[in-house]
């Protein structure tokens, strides 16, 4: 199908009132790229399968001209209005182009232990976990809404190998959380900041247990994001 068609198909859904709606999440593998037809005010959905065939070559277009990513761990989502102007097909869009890089730090940590956890690391898998920043799955979403205020980043998971159940009390969780946040304050603070051209997003603290010398290690999972943001940008799709 020739361009001109496409170019035909766009202005008469314009014609018509109707918004073309494309959105992508590329990156990883992967090029997805969907599309959706509605109203001018955003809410009837018309059956997009009629139009197919103009729609493979529209994202066959998005793909080349925003030079989406298909592979590797590089990554570009956003979202677009297509739209007819002046013998050309442009899309208005908002997106996020990123990759994530992983830092790893171990520190000798003495873990006081007055309740007696520690002591049954031999019959269970203890892990002590402090969390700040946002999830992945937070980070990469541009719409996303969470509400995190009230989620405890702090954890204490217990997995029993032998025996009976170990049961941690919330004074326990408490005693244990205070030590990691002694630690922890530093990271909290370099959230948000930029380190080489990246953004420190998420740090994970983790007790490992203690080694054959009795010593304590903390390790300490950076996680980092190079970003690119475009807000309300115009590309000509189809000239």
């Amino acid at each position: 199908m020739s361009k001109e068609k496409v170019k035909k198909f766009v202005k008469s859904i314009q014609e018509q009132n109707k918004i073309i709606i494309a959105e992508w999440d590329a990156g990883g593998d992967d090029t997805p790229c969907w599309f959706s037809i509605t109203d001018n005010k955003g809410q009837k959905q018309e059956e997009i399968k009629q139009y197919e065939k103009y729609i493979d070559i529209l994202r066959d277009c998005i793909i080349d001209t925003l030079d989406l990513p298909n592979a590797g761990e590089y990554y570009n989502k956003g979202k677009g209005i297509i739209t007819y102007n002046n013998g050309e097909v442009e899309i208005h869009y908002s997106a996020k182009e990123f990759t994530n890089e992983y830092e790893e730090d171990i520190l000798e940590f003495n873990l006081e232990d007055k309740f007696g956890l520690l002591d049954y690391q031999h019959k269970a898998n203890i892990v002590f976990s402090l969390r700040y920043g946002e999830s992945e799955e937070s980070i990469y979403d541009l719409w996303a809404d969470r509400d995190t205020e009230n989620q405890d980043n702090f954890s204490i998971q217990v997995r029993i190998l032998e025996g009976d159940n170990i049961a941690v009390t919330e004074e326990m969780h408490a005693y244990y959380k205070a030590q990691f946040e002694q630690i922890g304050k530093r990271y909290e603070a370099e959230l948000g900041g930029y380190f080489d051209d990246k953004i420190l997003c998420e740090v994970v603290i983790s007790y490992n247990e203690k080694d054959e010398l009795g010593k304590g290690f903390l390790k300490i999972d950076k996680y980092y994001q190079w970003q690119r943001i475009h807000e309300d940008e115009i590309a000509v799709l189809i000239s």
